[in-house]
């Protein structure tokens, strides 16, 4: 068989070998008979070289995160549905609540892949989230306190879209991916929480609820996420993204029923899409 080739990929190098003289050519297989006017083929060797990709494990590893998204759903299913009742059952907070909502901004920060302007800018928000918290602790008030929960929606916003985005576009379906879609989930709750707290922050009137959900901090002002009242806007943000809607939480303004029901309408949509982006990608690679 006439071959010309140069290098290849493989791990292989075969032998030359040299056919000459036109009987020789004239019995061989048709393939290997020379076009007319030669009277000799050269099969030239052909070696294969097998060649290291250097980025090969760095993208094998950008691919497959799967520790640190395990860790940042651990973390989120423990901060909003453990320590976060926990705190509030046992009138925890101040330094606590700073300490536990710090675990989650970090596990976030290392958990979302992206490029790097959008890491710089979701570490600079995170960094200015803490220093605003801090400070509103320590000088309690509500500059202090609407900025902290300004930051932290930017931040977790920002998150969230970073790791819908890194979802979307993995090439199959694994449980690092399954993990990431959790987390992602878990994230647009506790995003919204704090979009609910920041308006009940503003006005107290936004939100209605019976004094079991708020427990004995029914009334007062919002004392930013170390109020007891934090876990109870959790909890409205998650009957909100599934649709569950007990009715012992509601909104009771404009603008936060237009933003509770922006909430259900991308639970939905984030549920839709995901679920046909995961099935349709299994479908694929089980084809192939």
């Amino acid at each position: 068989m006439l071959v010309v080739g140069s290098e290849r990929l493989a791990t292989r190098t075969f032998d030359a070998h040299i056919v000459r003289g036109a009987a020789a050519i004239e019995n061989g297989p048709a393939e290997t008979r020379p076009a007319e006017g030669l009277d000799s083929v050269t099969v030239e060797p052909i070696v294969y070289v097998a060649r290291a990709n250097p980025d090969a494990a760095h993208e094998r590893k950008a691919m497959n995160p799967f520790r640190k998204y395990l860790t940042l759903t651990a973390t989120l299913v423990l901060f909003l549905f453990v320590l976060t009742p926990l705190r509030a059952a046992f009138g925890l907070g101040g330094i606590w609540s700073q300490m536990l909502f710090t675990g989650v901004l970090v596990a976030s920060l290392a958990a979302v892949p992206g490029p790097r302007t959008a890491r710089t800018t979701a570490i600079g928000l995170a960094a200015a989230s803490l220093l605003a918290g801090i400070l509103s602790l320590n000088r309690a008030g509500d500059f202090w306190i609407a900025t902290e929960l300004i930051l932290s929606i930017a931040f977790l916003g920002l998150t969230t879209v970073l790791l819908i985005v890194a979802v979307a576009r993995a090439p199959r379906v694994s449980a690092d991916v399954i993990s990431g879609s959790i987390a992602a989930y878990l994230l647009i709750a506790l995003t919204f929480s704090l979009a609910y707290a920041l308006c009940f922050h503003l006005a107290p009137s936004s939100i209605t609820t019976s004094s079991v959900i708020f427990g004995n901090s029914h009334a007062g002002a919002y004392t930013g996420l170390s109020d007891p009242r934090t876990g109870a806007l959790a909890y409205f943000s998650f009957v909100t993204l599934t649709t569950l809607g007990y009715g012992d939480i509601a909104p009771a303004a404009p603008f936060t029923a237009s933003l509770a029901a922006f909430e259900a309408v991308v639970g939905q949509i984030y549920l839709t899409v995901l679920v046909a982006r995961l099935v349709g990608l299994h479908l694929a690679n089980d084809s192939r």
